[in-house]
């Protein structure tokens, strides 16, 4: 296959296989793209069994039409690996990232895809507790990351602060800090010279946690989720409620208002931060939701 193709297989990644140039259409071209659109249907719609045949269908016949280790069958594993996460079946999904992993790495053109493999890797491993397999995986990304855009947006950067989140989780505070000041250096530079807040993933304002209110909720039935706004002190000075059990929001609310952050830094100076925190889940009073680490 050219390698233009490669590319605009790679840059159009969400319409699989429609970026085929004319004349090297194969016979099965349509029926790969509506199985592919099938699929991605069925995953918006939580349908994940249905996506599963139909993804397990869609990887028979592009095996079939461009072989076992093309660009196609990559991409292919790479939809089959998200399916078996949101099935939780960890370890068909962790062979199908492999796989995958191991097609694209001699093909070329394929830092994209390998970004973005290495990345959902590491949100795998650091969803199963796997902290040195993350490690790896957040490193393995954001070396991709480098070659493709030197990490100059927002997508890197949300690596970055993932990365720098996990190594915190891991009691590895000096190197995150210095994780944490790349990734703010960078979205400084994306914002023309100018950070006045700083917005961070989801999960990422967990790990900032300094001081917790005295009271320790019990498990609420859905735990609730809670968008707030952290000030240059550490301060919480906004928490808006925006799902979960809702005749709590009120009393998540309070708990937050009495929690305090540790902000970040950038040479030498505080930035406030804004993101999303869960509150009453498992029995911690902040307690991150299994889609927070993993990124759906």
């Amino acid at each position: 296959m050219k390698k233009s193709v490669l590319v605009l297989l790679f840059y159009l990644y969400p319409v699989l296989f429609c970026g085929v140039l004319a004349g090297d259409t194969p016979p099965a071209a349509d029926e790969i793209r509506l199985l592919n659109q099938k699929a991605r249907k069925q995953m918006n719609e939580a349908n994940y069994r249905g996506a599963l045949d139909t993804a397990k269908k869609l990887a028979s016949v592009v095996e079939k039409t461009y072989g076992k280790d093309s660009a196609e069958s990559g991409l292919t594993l790479h939809l089959l690996a998200k399916i078996y996460k949101s099935l939780s079946r960890p370890e068909d999904a962790l062979r199908s990232y492999q796989r995958a992993i191991e097609i694209f790495e001699p093909l070329p053109a394929s830092d994209l895809p390998l970004f973005r493999l290495w990345k959902e890797l590491a949100w795998f491993h650091r969803s199963r507790n796997e902290s040195s397999a993350s490690r790896i995986a957040f490193e393995k990304a954001i070396s991709y990351g480098e070659k493709v855009t030197r990490l100059m947006n927002p997508e890197g950067v949300e690596l970055l602060f993932d990365y720098a989140c996990a190594l915190e989780l891991n009691a590895m505070r000096d190197e995150a800090e210095k994780i944490w000041s790349r990734g703010l250096a960078i979205q400084r530079e994306i914002n023309g010279g100018r950070l006045d807040i700083i917005s961070l993933p989801a999960g990422c304002l967990f790990v900032r946690q300094r001081k917790k209110p005295g009271f320790v909720p019990p498990p609420f039935s859905i735990p609730i989720k809670v968008e707030i706004t952290v000030n240059e002190f550490g301060k919480v000075t906004q928490a808006n409620p925006v799902g979960g059990q809702s005749d709590l929001w009120s009393f998540a609310r309070g708990l937050l208002l009495k929690t305090e952050f540790a902000p970040l830094m950038l040479d030498g100076k505080p930035l406030p931060m804004r993101g999303q925190i869960w509150v009453g889940s498992k029995g911690t009073v902040f307690r991150l939701s299994v889609s927070d680490l993993t990124g759906n």
